[in-house]
């Protein structure tokens, strides 16, 4: 995993990711509402890792009103989009959160971020350390059918774990409280608008596929063929898996 790639391609998606990324919006009022629903606290200290260009920091901020809050991306460039959000309270910091220290907080989460970690198990017995008593990690991460009909046309594409996967992870060091999946299907015209939507989200941040002229087409007829629907659309899956986990 290359992380100096993903935070250049985030970094280069900053200005276009919140017009493009309708279905990771959709999954932080979806993670925000779990935590609603389970009575997480409010006004307390927090901490959020990938916060990328702050759409789940300023429902976080506006719900929960924490005491204090760091908002944590690998790209710096993601300062500026939260730059409304800072202030005595809230404050950043650009760095890996597989590998960095956090401060101690009553709530770690994060929404569309963990999927970018070589060693997810290592971090969850790591950051239990960050949390205060009876603290909660609160996140959201990709499964195994996230952006299949890209990974089925080039072969490329991360590795997700499963919702198994995760709870063996994390029952070594947490109670979990909550785990869910779901499967999001954004449309597009064509396939070139899902190659656009891609780049414009930052989320071919691993090894994006390079295109020649003829496999390009090649690409964009066999993508139209295999997802399209009754109207021509072509469609794209997201399989967000939410998760909140309790320290033991």
């Amino acid at each position: 995993m290359d992380k100096q790639l993903i935070a250049d391609r985030f970094s280069r998606a900053c200005f276009t990711y919140e017009r493009q990324a309708l279905a990771q919006q959709t999954i932080a009022h979806n993670m925000l509402q779990i935590m609603l629903d389970h009575h997480l606290p409010m006004g307390t200290a927090m901490a959020e890792f990938g916060c990328g260009t702050g759409f789940f920091s300023r429902l976080i901020c506006e719900h929960f009103r924490p005491s204090s809050l760091l908002l944590n991306d690998l790209s710096s460039a993601m300062e500026g989009c939260v730059a409304s959000l800072l202030n005595d309270h809230v404050s950043f910091r650009a760095f890996d959160a597989e590998t960095g220290d956090f401060p101690q907080v009553q709530i770690l989460c994060s929404c569309s971020a963990l999927q970018w970690f070589v060693h997810p198990e290592r971090f969850f017995e790591r950051v239990r350390h960050c949390l205060l008593p009876d603290g909660w990690l609160a996140f959201s991460t990709f499964g195994p059918d996230n952006l299949q009909e890209i990974k089925a046309l080039t072969g490329k594409g991360l590795t997700y774990p499963d919702m198994n996967d995760l709870q063996a992870m994390l029952e070594p060091f947490y109670d979990l409280c909550y785990i869910g999946e779901e499967c999001i299907t954004q449309t597009f015209s064509t396939p070139m608008q899902v190659l656009r939507h891609i780049k414009e989200t930052g989320v071919n941040a691993t090894a994006p596929h390079r295109f020649t002229p003829a496999s390009l087409t090649h690409f964009c007829a066999d993508y139209q063929e295999r997802f399209h629907d009754d109207e021509g659309n072509v469609r794209l899956t997201y399989h967000p898996i939410y998760i909140l986990a309790k320290i033991k």
